[in-house]
């Protein structure tokens, strides 16, 4: 079971949240849309040019038909009679034409099938990209949270303890850094580990930053921001968890250094 951080985890007072480009989202969703235009427009001029050469192809065969019907009530004619002639070679133009027609118009509908097929994966795999990218996002601002607001950890571990509080023996595995700074702030939360007696805590150095597990006889809570992000991941749409983490391993965007201080006798301030 995951537990989810915190809302005042992200508006701790005096923190900084990390400048994300929102242009580059927004491009990145541009340059999909204009994707899809451009291989609609593509199916679009080539059915055009198919109905053209079908057309085309259409008098063509006409004119033939007329013209082997012209010759062949001509021959007709000669053995059976004009009339009966030209009538059975109008019949058998007029079946081909029909034979003709019907694989032009299974053609057409094939090629609109394929392009129905091909719209629609075009939109699905566009939104699952954007979805993984906000998701993607998201778990880089949280963690950026948690970096510059420790006791965002410990909210995080209360949570995960208090889902197992009823266990006799509880264990709370989290990284070594993360504990180090745990007990730097329990002086000044005391309250913390009130009733905790039962609580025993490891350093763990195989435990991700920001997160902790917790083990105890009923169970265990993952209480790992990746568990977290992928867990959302899996109930939103099927298989998201490997785009989800093809975004998480783009750098992330780093911070402008500030800028120094303005002297008060500095001209341009």
């Amino acid at each position: 079971m995951a537990v989810v951080l915190k809302n005042r985890m992200l508006g701790v007072e005096g923190l900084r949240p990390s400048r994300f480009n929102i242009a580059d989202v927004r491009e990145e969703a541009d340059q999909i849309r204009r994707q899809g235009l451009a291989e609609l427009e593509t199916a679009r001029t080539e059915a055009a040019r198919i109905l053209e050469q079908a057309k085309t192809k259409a008098e063509q065969l006409q004119a033939e038909a007329k013209e082997q019907g012209r010759k062949a009530g001509i021959e007709q004619g000669l053995a059976e009679g004009r009339e009966a002639g030209q009538k059975r070679a109008l019949e058998e133009s007029r079946k081909q034409h029909a034979e003709q027609a019907a694989e032009l118009r299974k053609s057409l509908e094939d090629l609109l099938t394929k392009f129905d097929r091909e719209r629609h994966e075009l939109v699905s795999r566009a939104y699952r990209d954007l979805l993984a990218l906000a998701l993607a996002i998201a778990e880089k601002v949280i963690r950026r949270t948690v970096e510059h607001d420790p006791e965002a950890v410990l909210a995080s571990v209360r949570s995960a303890v208090d889902l197992v509080a009823s266990s006799h023996q509880v264990v709370v595995r989290m990284h070594p850094v993360d504990l180090e700074s745990l007990e730097q702030l329990d002086p000044q939360h005391a309250e913390f580990r009130a009733g905790m007696e039962n609580v025993k805590f490891v350093a763990d150095p195989s435990v991700e930053r920001f997160g902790c597990l917790v083990r105890s006889a009923g169970g265990e809570v993952d209480g790992r921001i990746a568990t977290q992000i992928e867990m959302i991941a899996k109930h939103l749409v099927p298989g998201m968890e490997a785009r989800t983490e093809a975004w998480s391993r783009v750098p992330a965007v780093q911070e402008a250094p500030d800028a120094p201080p303005q002297s008060e006798d500095d001209p341009t301030a």
